[in-house]
């Protein structure tokens, strides 16, 4: 390339440019890598920016170290060396989003954490969205393997699980591995959600201080709404509403704070409790409200 055209700038637009064609983003930006010495680490960076399933980035392991069952979940089949994680790591840290998915044997999981040597400490450092999709319960054991201290958005989604996700004080966990958290979901069938024994979610919302978005459907202990009712920017909550906070409700401050609160989504085996929150609430001005 002539040396005129050595500018970042024009780096930038070309590879914004390649990008923007999605029916052939990744064999373009595979053809600009291997084509141009010059694009080659431009292209790569936004080639695995963003992976739809962790696999992806497991089969940059040795080919004889894993395989893929006829279920499609991917396991190891001998211990993994040191320097299996070379080209592992190579990609990792271009990593940014992420989409966990439960096809990866649990003991698979357990050996990433082993025997892999995170890069500054953390397997995926520069992962800034993580999506975690769980179907058995010990999966979930192994979900800090994918956050690091700049994380801004985790959602967890529990697709059938057989028996329920333990999430007391999950809050506290998001909060010690992720302060700079801004995004918080859960998802699970409603129906299985309502009928779910809540736990606490947080001891204290200290460290979830840059929260914006909380969107929860499991039903919400009084004292977690207080927690999260002292949180200066969020401003957009999704959650079940528990039936007792008709019966319990002397115990909420009138009014609740949530002092940048603009869109409110509530959920609930019945209205009372939503109408009841909306009271303790008192008079706001809203963007959005869906019961």
């Amino acid at each position: 390339m002539h040396q005129c055209l050595r500018i970042s700038e024009i780096f930038r637009i070309v590879i914004k440019s390649v990008s923007e064609d999605r029916a052939n983003r990744r064999k373009n930006l595979l053809s600009l890598a291997q084509t141009c010495r010059t694009f080659h680490s431009l292209a790569i960076d936004e080639l695995w920016k963003s992976l739809e399933n962790f696999v992806q980035l497991l089969k940059c392991l040795p080919d004889d170290l894993w395989h893929i069952d006829e279920d499609g979940v991917i396991s190891f089949c001998r211990p993994i060396l040191p320097t299996d994680w070379d080209r592992f790591r190579y990609y990792a840290i271009r990593v940014q989003t992420l989409k966990v998915g439960a096809d990866i044997a649990v003991e698979a999981l357990r050996d990433i954490a082993v025997y892999s040597r995170p890069h500054h400490g953390y397997l995926l450092p520069n992962v800034r969205v993580v999506s975690f999709s769980v179907k058995k319960v010990d999966f979930a054991a192994y979900l800090p393997l994918f956050l690091n201290p700049n994380l801004r958005s985790f959602g967890l989604h529990d697709r059938g699980c057989d028996t329920p996700l333990v999430l007391s004080r999950f809050g506290d966990l998001l909060g010690s591995l992720t302060p700079k958290l801004e995004k918080i979901t859960l998802t699970m069938p409603l129906r299985k959600s309502i009928d779910c024994i809540p736990g606490t979610l947080t001891s204290s919302a200290s460290q979830l201080q840059h929260l914006m978005k909380f969107s929860w459907r499991l039903p919400l202990l009084l004292t977690d709404l207080m927690c999260l009712g002292s949180l200066p920017h969020l401003n957009h909550i999704s959650m079940v509403v528990p039936d007792n906070i008709t019966d319990d409700s002397a115990s909420l401050p009138e009014p609740l704070m949530f002092p940048a609160l603009r869109i409110l989504e509530l959920r609930g085996r019945t209205f009372p409790p939503c109408t009841r929150l909306l009271k303790i609430l008192g008079k706001r001005s809203f963007q959005s409200v869906l019961l």
